[in-house]
């Protein structure tokens, strides 16, 4: 059972970097190990087909915001080898782009990986990328959500999300919903283990533990059906789509694709 704790109304600037960093930490101990556990397609990604077709620019351009190891690039290029499309990847771990590069490299399609600290972005009001003002057909952000401390952020990052859209551009999002799953829950620690004070986090937040190769610790967040509607509402964009897939479980992940009219 996951434990509850009395939370505060909003997470200062402070716990935020605190957090950030942990989940920085995570990446750069578990690197290797995390890429190998994510070096298969999700299943819910067979569903973006209907959205891939019918584009107006040739090639598409993607950005893959949280890209890891590349294997969303990898998935396309296997699944629609007709699909022209150029790929700019984002994530702030190293040894995940390095492994990024590799597996685009092998793919001969046209690439920029970009190291970026997202949540340094959103506190300090900065651009993911240099090339101020650069627009995408498709904007991906997968099993990135749940690390973002704060619901200010979230609807930060949401808010944003048309400044990086080409008109009837489409942005898939996924939220964990790791709360049913009990092999999940299990993996919860009480945040005083690492020295964080439970109070200062806000409602429905996490610190799950990680045992494959090294032992380590991240901070999670699950966004309940309300906060969906929040976040969405913050886009300005329209829903277009939204299913549930992936995990064991067959509904770890619910997807959201939104578009920009």
């Amino acid at each position: 059972m996951l434990t509850y704790y009395t939370w505060s109304m909003s997470m200062n600037d402070s716990t935020i970097r605190r957090l950030a960093k942990l989940t920085s930490s995570f990446y750069k101990k578990t690197a290797s190990d995390f890429s190998e556990s994510r070096s298969f397609a999700w299943t819910g990604w067979n569903n973006l087909q209907a959205h891939l077709e019918h584009r107006s620019h040739e090639p598409l351009q993607i950005l893959d915001l949280g890209c890891g190891n590349g294997r969303f690039s990898k998935f396309l290029k296997e699944k629609f080898p007709k699909l022209h499309f150029e790929y700019t990847g984002i994530d702030g771990n190293a040894h995940l782009l390095k492994d990024a590069k590799k597996t685009l490299k092998k793919l001969d399609v046209p690439f920029s990986l970009h190291k970026v600290d997202l949540v340094d972005c959103l506190l300090t009001d900065t651009q993911l990328l240099e090339e101020g003002g650069r627009r995408f057909d498709l904007v991906t952000i997968f099993g990135v959500i749940h690390h973002i401390p704060s619901f200010e952020l979230r609807k930060q990052l949401f808010a944003g999300l048309g400044e990086l859209l080409h008109r009837n551009g489409k942005v898939v999002i996924t939220f964990w919903d790791f709360i049913p799953a009990e092999r999940l829950a299990k993996k919860q620690v009480d945040p005083n283990i690492i020295g964080i004070d439970p109070q200062k986090l806000e409602k429905d937040d996490y610190i799950i533990d990680w045992k494959r190769g090294v032992a380590a610790f991240r901070y999670v967040h699950h966004t309940t059906k309300k906060e969906m509607n929040q976040l969405v509402a913050a886009s300005g964009l329209e829903l277009v789509d939204s299913y549930r897939a992936d995990g064991k479980e067959g509904n770890l992940n619910y997807y959201v694709v939104l578009e920009k009219k």
